[in-house]
């Protein structure tokens, strides 16, 4: 169950990452 909210956490921390690449 915590991977679920983990997973979603992930994805977020990564769209920021991609943000700041750009």
């Amino acid at each position: 169950m915590m991977r679920r909210r983990l997973s979603r956490l992930v994805i977020q921390e990564t769209a920021l990452a991609k943000r700041s690449l750009e």
